[in-house]
């Protein structure tokens, strides 16, 4: 269950806007596991010098909702997260309006 609708307590590193995309993009069922794996994943991340949001939300973004893809898209961070950045769409300059775009709510459609 995720903490208060959004369930357990996570790391200053997931963010709510972050929490709030994997749980749009994974199931219910799977989104408890993938914060899970994203706030261990945070830990390992502290050297790159990166923005922790950026890179965690690269993750997510590659990953598209489905856990095989997850797989791959921590793997290539662990790896090398500029190529991650780049699959992501967060590797040029405007990264920081990308990821803002990328983790807002959807519109509602509603006038």
């Amino acid at each position: 269950m995720i903490n208060g609708g959004l369930g357990a307590s996570w790391t200053a590193m997931l963010t709510e806007r972050l929490v709030r995309r994997v749980c749009r993009d994974f199931p219910s069922s799977e989104a408890d596991g993938v914060l899970a794996r994203l706030d261990r994943l945070s830990a390992g991340l502290a050297g790159s010098g990166q923005d922790h949001e950026r890179l965690l939300a690269a993750v997510v973004l590659v990953a598209d909702g489905r856990l095989d893809r997850l797989d791959v898209a921590v793997d290539l961070v662990q790896e090398d997260w500029r190529d991650l950045l780049t699959v992501a769409g967060l590797g040029n300059g405007d990264w920081r309006r990308r990821l803002a775009d990328a983790l807002a709510e959807p519109a509602s459609g509603r006038w």
